[in-house]
């Protein structure tokens, strides 16, 4: 555990670790707003980006999540 000064938390760095995260920052899945270009921005600046998966069907939800995987490593 770490602690968050600026605002005044305790953060668990081992589930950010876990996660590939350097912020404690968890984009939200924002279904009709959002999707694999915000998940992928989100990873890329550190935070946990998320899929909007509510309204996809799962052969949608795995090919963007494979999107996903490619364009954030």
């Amino acid at each position: 555990m770490g602690f968050d000064a600026q605002h005044g938390r305790l953060v668990n760095a081992g589930f950010l670790a876990d996660l590939g995260a350097r912020a404690p920052i968890v984009q939200a899945p924002m279904a009709g707003a959002a999707g694999v270009e915000l998940a992928v921005a989100a990873i890329r600046g550190g935070a946990v980006g998320s899929l909007p998966c509510a309204m996809l069907t799962a052969e949608q939800v795995m090919a963007q999540a494979s999107e996903v995987r490619g364009l954030a490593t």
